[in-house]
């Protein structure tokens, strides 16, 4: 992860630095340069001027004057190379190769997240709130990917169980609410009927007593929350 954020940073590094141009230093250093040129120029302009008076009045001759006219040239030509570079190192760097650095951005921001997708998936989320039931595998077993760790119960499929003989089964209906004791509680914990099923079955031996002597018993579940 801090090596693709590092990628990101270098490549908007880069594409700053092509729209920017080239450094305040580095054209400070052009200006410099400038002003030595045109210093230049101006002396052999002035030499040029003075030597053509003297050839006028036959002074000086006249290949000086060409000499110097060619000096006074160079001068000029001096100063408009630099004037034109000072021109391009402030302009920004060609449109194409801006192109390819916003396309290095972009590449190196996908990456980065990638990445972090990846680590994100390394911390799993219950979509629903509940409890841990099981642990299937301890701290330093190897488990193969899609393979169950833990058992979660969540909150809203808390449920209770329970038959009644069909002489009582007119009492109730999906919604309405119960109450259910538990041993070792005397308080009672209300739940909601969620399911009455319509086919009779035998008592299941589990619950059998001498209180549930009925045979044919309907069974209804209710859904219902624990207080922790």
């Amino acid at each position: 992860m801090q090596q693709s954020e590092q990628a990101v940073r270098q490549a908007q590094a880069k594409n700053y630095d092509l729209q920017q141009g080239a450094r305040p230093e580095e054209i400070e250093v052009l200006k410099a340069q400038l002003a030595e040129a045109q210093a230049n120029e101006l002396l052999a302009k002035l030499e040029k001027d003075r030597i053509q008076k003297l050839v006028k009045s036959g002074s000086a001759s006249a290949s000086t004057l060409d000499q110097l006219m060619a000096s006074w040239r160079a001068a000029q030509a001096r100063v408009a190379t630099i004037q034109s570079n000072i021109q391009v190192a402030e302009l920004a760097a060609r449109e194409h190769t801006l192109e390819v650095a916003v396309a290095q951005q972009k590449a190196a921001e996908a990456a980065r997240d990638e990445v972090n997708w990846q680590l994100q998936q390394r911390t799993v989320h219950t979509r629903r709130e509940g409890r841990v039931e099981d642990v299937f595998h301890q701290l330093g077993e190897y488990v193969n990917a899609g393979t169950p760790v833990v058992m979660l119960l969540p909150d809203d499929a808390l449920k209770v169980r329970f038959y009644l003989p069909q002489h009582k089964l007119s009492q109730l209906q999906p919604g309405s609410q119960v109450k259910v004791y538990r041993d070792g509680q005397s308080q009672a914990v209300s739940a909601q009927v969620s399911f009455i099923s319509d086919v009779a079955e035998f008592t299941p031996p589990v619950i059998f007593s001498a209180e549930s002597r009925d045979k044919l018993v309907y069974r209804v579940e209710a859904q219902f929350q624990l207080s922790s």
